[in-house]
């Protein structure tokens, strides 16, 4: 039976509840929170506190169909995991986790009404919409606040069914609304590095019909942006994950020897990045597979097959060689710093990535101005971003080989890499 409002505040006045954690063997989660968008879909945000002795954990999911998926360590490290139906694979290596994705399963709309249905493993967090009336709950909530404008819940484990109302469609208000929903994330994606230039002459239109009073197109123009920015973020993490794979398989390839069709598959993958940096995100996934295939099929040179069967043993010792090489030239650690010479040729990058992002430009500026590195919380404390959108930034700056990262102690350190630096 479904509890009125008014009676849910009476109790809460009475009541005095422990907020639970879930125990596990492997795992125990700290806190779960859950941000629900006037469109429905739901953003969720796992703190997972570890076993230090435990390598990976399994970790069941709420809901399906996961997008914008991040998993990070305490230290902002991204971590490796596999997604296995509604279960995540995490490999922590000991470290606590940090776990947040989307999903659009678990709300429904019946009328002016809609509904989110979940059960918790844990006490959870729920916000709701901005400007939206709760109209009842299935479970007395543990604490109701207030949040950035929304109303906050915290419920007790469980299933939970939360119905609200947003403002009527087509009016001033609730246009209003969804326009305000979408540009909170145009802006997100933005801060993440994205190119989103279709949903933002989306949402432009939208404030013009808003400006305009013809509210229910500018709700619809709105709500075309935000599936836009739905759409380029799956889009962009499909391609960087290519690129990714098309990078491992040109260096596997390098490290075997294999260079026969090898220049093709890194003249593709140079054009995959070029085409993720411009914001085509469809012709960087598509053109960084085409990369991985051609490195997956090089072949070894006639002459230098001769030469690996006449001589192994050498040929294996010179490998093994160059790849520590090439590593100790490109990360070299003493005391915890790199010991990369050089200073930062910054007009040599800015040759080279004529496109880069004003933020990326910021960051490597602030490289430059460090002795050429920093650690990773120093460059988010001093460039005031969001620790998801830094690291995706980082990344970027990675996959298109301007700078490198490394992990000292528990911290990660970022430098330019030596092809970037003036000899000394």
């Amino acid at each position: 039976m479904r509890l009125s409002v008014v009676f849910i505040f009476g109790l809460l006045l009475a009541t005095t509840l422990v907020i639970p954690h879930v125990l596990s063997t492997d795992y125990t989660i700290s806190t779960l929170t859950v941000t629900i968008d006037s469109d429905g879909y739901t953003n969720f945000e796992y703190k997972i506190t570890t076993d230090p002795t435990v390598a990976n954990i399994t970790l069941p999911l709420i809901g399906s169909n996961y997008t914008n998926v991040l998993v990070t360590d305490q230290n902002e490290t991204p971590l490796d995991y596999q997604i296995l139906g509604d279960t995540a694979i995490i490999s922590s290596l000991g470290s606590n986790v940090e776990l947040s994705y989307t999903t659009q399963s678990l709300t429904n709309k019946r009328g002016d009404l809609w509904e989110m249905n979940v059960t918790a493993p844990t006490s959870i967090s729920v916000l709701i919409p901005q400007g939206a009336t709760l109209v009842s709950l299935s479970q007395i909530p543990l604490e109701i606040s207030t949040i950035n404008q929304r109303q906050s819940l915290l419920l007790p484990d469980g299933p939970n069914e939360i119905t609200y109302e947003l403002g009527i469609v087509g009016t001033k208000e609730h246009s209003l609304l969804v326009i305000t929903d979408a540009e909170t994330a145009i802006n997100q994606a933005k801060a993440n590095g994205l190119v989103v230039t279709s949903a933002e002459a989306l949402l432009d239109k939208a404030k013009s019909d808003y400006n305009a009073g013809t509210y229910t197109s500018a709700e619809d123009l709105a709500g075309q942006a935000k599936s836009a920015i739905t759409a380029i973020t799956a889009l962009a993490s499909d391609a960087d994950t290519n690129i990714k794979t098309a990078t491992n398989s040109i260096e596997k390839a390098t490290i075997d020897g294999r260079t026969n069709g090898l220049d093709k598959a890194s003249s593709l993958l140079v054009n995959a990045k070029a085409a993720y940096t411009s914001g085509n995100y469809t012709e960087a996934s598509t053109t960084a597979t085409l990369a991985a295939g051609d490195a997956d099929s090089a072949t070894r040179p006639i002459n230098n097959m001769v030469l690996y069967l006449g001589a192994g043993t050498v040929i294996t010792a010179l490998l093994i060689a160059a790849v520590l090489l090439r590593r100790r030239s490109k990360q070299k650690i003493s005391s915890g710093a790199l010991e990369v010479k050089g200073k930062v040729n910054l007009d040599s990058i800015n040759r080279r990535f004529p496109n880069l992002r004003d933020e990326d430009k910021q960051l490597i500026k602030l490289l430059a101005e460090s002795g050429g590195e920093a650690y990773a919380d120093v460059i988010r404390e001093k460039l005031d971003m969001p620790k998801t959108s830094a690291w995706r930034m980082i990344r970027r700056l990675i996959s298109l080989g301007i700078v490198g990262e490394r992990k000292v102690a528990t911290r990660s350190l970022v430098f330019i890499e030596v092809n970037y630096r003036f000899d000394e």
